[in-house]
């Protein structure tokens, strides 16, 4: 129980040297679901569809423990170890299902099912729509199910079919589905094959249409030539003692040149921000994080970017661009230096590019990205990108690029434990937008993960229990290069795995344009 894939593996290999003589291998327990985890949970079940002789495991487990009860001014929340005074006992650590104590489920359990697929997808001849199915049932046919296929472009449905297809138990087969890559043009953008097994009726366990397997295909990328430059004009700049501003036909952008912070963006006169655009470095830490110590180990970088200084506030003015770079001295344990440069066109966008050295000898980051507010008021999410729930570097199998929206407050999780949730990776462009639709469009190059709550990383840190988090009067937004991914292999001693660490060992770069949105 609770070996890591590598000793899992080296298992089936000695195995393989002594055969017959050597046993079957289940694990009893494994990929301990506590919190956000099922972290690189694949890497487990492409060991055991590799060797026979690795014949699965139980996930710890299905369902979260925890007692429905309410405050003494009526609030019902759900109650985990010492909410009643006892002691001793062991806090959130009947948090590990894969459903929530009430029953409704958690992102963790589509990572859980698309690992868990029996049927597998991979590419044959893309240019003629031909892919190769793998049937890795034992006995069913798939005549039960049918096969659904989509090509999108830049999210949108362009073409769409179904099929039946009978592919023996433990068989292979190719198959065409209906269109070649002649029947697109490059004007509809990204091209992406989604293709599906959907029930044909429904079952004493699943309504008709439900999806038991699914693989998405890149067709063509979106290449877009780089910008050349933003049309000449209407662009002025101001300065005072205190500030630097950049004003446009409809905009202004202000920086504060003792900070170096960009502290106003505002639209028609509306403004964007409530908190300025700053490095960030944490996120709020999840159980597994916990467990293994990571808040200990890396808490140099907790409130590293929070406590940055300005080192150089440099501005030049172009015939068709401003731009500003801002360095800030990061005071980690062995000083880190953050550079950020604004190019602000004409029109209010701003390209930012984004520069991180981490100093020498320090542990890993939790996180690599930038993070602001906006008032709470923008709380209409779109993004193109992985979803529609969370997902992480080391957690996104189960997740499909689309075009997705929501509200800001439904991207947070209800763990039992309050931790880091919400997260969108593989995102290309997202949208944070209020009622009316003003509001600013992120774009990645090419692609960011994003990452928009009503809380920071330090009020979810903080909270004990989701009923005590703060009345939020904020969306807060978290533009990352990336952050590391969440494990899962145990949640009291194994770290994020080295594929998925974020080290300190080397020079970070991201860049992506945020623009203004308006009605």
């Amino acid at each position: 129980m609770y070996k890591s894939p590598t000793l899992v593996e080296n298992y089936a290999l000695e195995a393989e040297k002594s055969s017959p003589q050597a046993k079957p291998y289940i694990i009893c327990e494994y990929a301990h679901a506590m919190g956000n985890s099922c972290g690189n949970l694949y890497q487990y079940t492409e060991l055991f569809d590799k060797y026979p002789i690795l014949q699965g495991g139980f996930i710890w487990d299905w369902r979260d423990q925890a007692i429905r009860t309410k405050t003494d001014d009526g609030v019902e929340f759900l109650a985990y170890g010492g909410d009643f005074g006892e002691s001793p006992h062991d806090g959130n650590f009947s948090e590990n299902g894969l459903i929530f104590a009430d029953g409704t489920v958690t992102p963790k359990i589509f990572e859980v099912k698309k690992c868990y697929q029996n049927v597998e997808f991979y590419e044959a001849d893309l240019e003629k729509g031909e892919i190769t199915i793998k049937n890795k049932n034992l006995f069913s046919d798939l005549s039960d199910v049918e096969l659904h296929w989509e090509v999108t472009g830049n999210g949108e449905s362009i073409k769409t079919g179904v099929t039946n297809v009978t592919i023996e138990p433990q068989s292979t087969t190719n198959i065409q589905l209906g269109f070649t890559l002649e029947d697109f043009d490059a004007s509809q953008g990204e091209l992406i094959l989604t293709v599906s097994f959907r029930l044909k009726e429904a079952t004493i366990w699943a309504e008709k249409g439900h999806e038991i397997a699914f693989e998405q295909f890149l067709l063509k990328s979106d290449v877009k030539e780089e910008a050349s430059g933003a049309v000449s004009g209407g662009l002025k700049t101001k300065e005072e003692d205190t500030g630097m501003t950049i004003l446009g036909d409809h905009f202004s952008i202000r920086f504060n040149k003792a900070s170096g912070d960009l502290v106003s963006y505002q639209i028609e006169e509306l403004e964007m921000l409530k908190m300025p655009l700053a490095p960030n470095f944490w996120r709020a830490m999840t159980d597994n994080d916990r467990g293994n110590e990571l808040d200990k180990r890396a808490a140099t970088w907790r409130e590293a970017g929070e406590n940055r200084k300005l080192q150089s506030f440099h501005v030049e003015e172009k015939e068709d661009m401003v731009n500003v770079s801002v360095t800030y001295n990061i005071p980690t344990m062995n000083a880190s230096t953050c550079k950020i440069t604004y190019s602000i066109d004409h029109s209010g966008t701003i390209n930012v590019n984004y520069e991180l050295t981490p100093g020498s000898d320090l542990p890993e980051i939790p996180e690599v990205g930038i993070l602001f507010s906006m008032d709470s008021s923008f709380e209409d999410l779109k993004w193109y990108g992985k979803g529609p729930h969370e997902n992480y570097i080391d957690k996104e199998k189960g997740a499909k690029i689309g075009l997705y929206e929501g509200k800001v407050k439904d991207q947070y999780v209800p763990y039992l434990k309050p931790q880091e949730c919400g997260n969108k990776t593989e995102v290309r462009w997202i949208s944070i937008g209020d009622e009316i639709g003003n509001g600013l469009k992120v774009s990645g190059h090419p692609t960011i993960e994003a990452n928009v709550l009503p809380y920071t990383p330090f009020e979810l840190e903080e909270a004990s229990h989701s009923y005590k988090l703060p009345d939020s009067k904020q969306s807060v937004v978290r533009i990352n290069y990336k952050q590391m991914g969440i494990g899962g292999d145990d949640s009291w001693s194994q770290k994020t795995h080295p594929e998925f660490t974020i080290y300190a060992d080397q020079v970070y770069r991201y860049s992506f344009t945020i623009s203004p949105i308006t009605k």
